[in-house]
C-alpha cells in the first residue's frame, strides 16, 4: 500500500512537472512588439575637416520592432531604427548627415532565471543616409551638395532583458549596424545604438 502510494505521488508529481513545463513553453512562445529610445553614435570617418570645424557625431535615437519567440532560447525580430543626424559646421561649408535603418535578427537568449536573461543577435539591415551639404556663402557662387544612399549592413548586438510581468519586459542593448560610404570625398559613417525599452508579449 506504502509503495502504491508513493508511485501515484510521483506520478502526479510528474504529470504537475510536465504541465508547468509546457506553460513555460507556451508563455515563451508567440508574437511580440517594443520600442526602444537611447544614445546613437553617427561617426564620420575617412575624412580631413576644415581646422575649426565643429562636429555633433551623437544623437538621440529611438526605434521600433517586433518579432516572434519560437523558444525561451530563439527568436526572430524585425525593427526601424532612427539614428538622429551627423553635423560639422565650419566657417565655409555646413554638412549634415541623418541615418536610419530596417534591420533583421536571430536571437540567442541565455536564460539565467525565469525573470532575467541576456542574449545576443545577429542579422542583416538595410541603412539609409541623406547628406546635406551648403556653402555658408551666399549667391550664385554659393556651393550645395545632396545625396541619399541605401547600403546593405551587418548587424550585430548584445543585451538584456527583465520580465516585468507575463506581458511586459524591460530591454537594454547596444547594436551596431557598420560603416557606410557617403558623400563623394570617401568618407565613411558607422551608426551604432545603446537603447533601452519595453517588449510587450501578445
Amino acid at each position: 500500500m506504502f509503495s502504491r502510494t508513493l508511485k501515484l505521488s510521483a506520478l502526479a508529481c510528474a504529470l504537475t512537472a510536465g504541465v508547468c513545463a509546457s506553460s513555460v513553453a507556451a508563455e515563451a512562445q508567440g508574437w511580440y512588439a517594443g520600442a526602444s529610445a537611447g544614445y546613437a553614435q553617427n561617426k564620420v570617418s575617412g575624412i580631413n575637416f576644415i581646422p575649426g570645424t565643429t562636429q555633433k557625431s551623437s544623437d538621440t535615437g529611438f526605434k521600433i520592432f517586433g518579432g516572434y519567440q519560437f523558444s525561451p532560447i530563439w527568436a526572430v525580430e524585425l525593427e526601424a531604427v532612427n539614428f538622429g543626424k551627423f553635423q560639422a559646421n565650419s566657417a565655409s561649408l555646413n554638412s549634415r548627415v541623418k541615418a536610419s535603418a530596417l534591420g533583421a535578427s536571430v536571437i540567442g537568449s541565455y536564460p539565467f532565471s525565469n525573470e532575467f536573461s541576456v542574449f545576443g543577435k545577429l542579422g542583416a539591415a538595410a541603412k539609409f543616409t541623406d547628406v546635406d551639404e551648403r556653402g555658408t556663402t551666399t549667391g550664385a557662387g554659393a556651393s550645395t551638395y545632396s545625396q541619399k544612399t541605401t547600403s546593405g549592413n551587418v548587424l550585430a548586438g548584445v543585451g538584456a532583458e527583465y520580465q516585468l510581468s507575463k506581458q511586459f519586459s524591460l530591454r537594454a542593448e547596444y547594436e551596431y549596424f557598420g560603416k557606410t560610404s557617403v558623400g563623394n570625398n570617401g568618407a565613411k559613417l558607422t551608426n551604432s545604438l545603446a537603447s533601452v525599452g519595453l517588449r510587450f508579449h501578445f
